[in-house]
């Protein structure tokens, strides 16, 4: 080890450069800096390595913070020397320590993931209406449903007066009408002059007058025409049994990879970049809709389905099994799906290989006793073939009757519908 420290010290700083340049960054910084080597801690502050700082992470359940201890190696020994050098930093969940450890001077890239309520209303607390003349790039992931929209994310928004590049990905609740594209221009857009690059996926939940007239997918659209903004399509979802309805409106070409609580009404767009998909309603999703859930979005890998109206007299006529007149919808990465609260035609629809294909299904989630009466106890040949690659089966029944998963005793075809379990 010692004989291999001292070659590699040996090298001269550009070819050490180009090896450290083909590791992570932040494992470059951990792992030199502060550890009694001059040359090499030297070397680690450059600027390839200190100009971004990711402190997220991701596994299979999605965005988290890096360990803690590695966290804490950061605050203490490495910002304090590199804060200086950066210029953008990638954060989830512990902004405040990372900003506290140093100046940073020349930051213009901020990228926030994962705020929950607490954290919004307490990070975006304006003490200030100072403006942020640095600040370049701003990105902004708010997937959990927030009230602070209006008195938090705007005045913070308004002070990036030298903004060129905005991504934003809200879900607000509170408002008693639908951001559109007229609110976004009046209230953020004109103040950022130099503004060239807007991503935004906004879906706004309100409760709405049913006595007021409706608003159309036309009307939404309208809004952003009506500003020069032609780039822009939305998804409005009424409620046929609560006052509450969903009003999406996103930038063209969709630039994030997930959507949910959509309607059984959405744009002829194709959705590159989804690969979680949430769609509910009170009105049937008949086998078309599932033709086109496969054709809009090519590379879904994880679909949720709650929907407990059953299928149309003309979907039913797929429940002969092999029928001939339907095309079988093919979703080839498709890896989790979420039928949990669905009426058992939804079951047949996406379990039946004779309707639908799911050869990468390992992970399914639905309810114990709908489960067993769509396959007819574990019997029906026709859902056997979906079923056959799952590692990963999430059940419940009904809450009143609800068990203890290891409490179910399962027929022996259970095994056999579902080998790699």
């Amino acid at each position: 080890m010692n004989r291999t420290s001292t070659s590699l010290l040996d090298l001269p700083n550009e070819i050490l450069l180009i090896i450290l340049n083909n590791l992570n960054n932040m494992d470059v910084l951990y792992s030199l800096i502060g550890i009694g080597i001059e040359r090499v801690d030297l070397l680690a502050q450059d600027k390839i390595f200190t100009n971004t700082l990711n402190f997220v992470s991701t596994d299979t359940d999605g965005i988290c913070s890096i360990n803690d201890s590695i966290l804490d190696r950061f605050y203490i020994h490495i910002l304090p020397k590199i804060h200086y050098n950066v210029k953008c930093l990638v954060e989830s969940m512990t902004m405040e320590r990372i900003l506290l450890s140093g100046d940073y001077p020349n930051l213009n890239h901020l990228k926030i993931f994962k705020f929950n309520q607490d954290i919004v209303s307490h990070y975006f607390t304006v003490h200030n209406s100072n403006s942020l003349p640095n600040l370049k790039c701003f990105s902004l992931t708010i997937g959990v449903l927030t009230y602070e929209y209006d008195t938090q994310v705007i005045p913070l928004l308004r002070r990036m007066c030298n903004i060129e590049e905005l991504t934003l990905y809200l879900c607000i609740e509170g408002r008693a009408r639908f951001v559109d594209g007229t609110q976004l221009h009046n209230e953020i857009l004109i103040y950022m002059a130099r503004l060239h690059t807007f991503n935004f996926y906004i879906r706004t939940t309100a409760q709405i007058d049913h006595s007021v007239p409706y608003l159309s997918n036309e009307d939404i659209q309208k809004t952003f025409t009506n500003v020069g903004y032609e780039q822009a399509d939305c998804i409005l979802r009424y409620s046929n049994t609560a006052p509450l309805t969903v009003c999406h409106i996103f930038s063209l070409p969709f630039a994030f990879d997930r959507l949910e609580m959509v309607s059984n009404k959405f744009p002829n767009v194709i959705f590159n970049n989804v690969t979680f998909l949430w769609v509910q309603d009170s009105v049937p999703f008949n086998h078309e809709f599932f033709v086109r859930i496969a054709q809009s979005f090519p590379l879904l890998k994880s679909l949720r389905i709650v929907n407990f109206e059953p299928q149309t007299s003309k979907s039913a006529q797929l429940k002969s099994e092999n029928n001939q007149s339907y095309s079988v919808v093919e979703y080839p990465y498709i890896t989790t799906l979420e039928i949990m609260y669905v009426h058992t035609d939804y079951i047949e629809q996406l379990l039946d290989a004779s309707k639908t294909r799911l050869p990468r299904l390992t992970v399914l989630k639905i309810k114990y006793y709908k489960l067993k009466t769509a396959t007819e106890n574990f019997t029906r040949d026709a859902m056997r073939l979906n079923c056959m690659n799952v590692q990963k089966l999430s059940i419940k029944e009904e809450e009143e009757e609800e068990e203890e998963e290891g409490s179910i005793i399962y027929p022996k075809d259970f095994y056999v519908y579902f080998p790699l379990l």
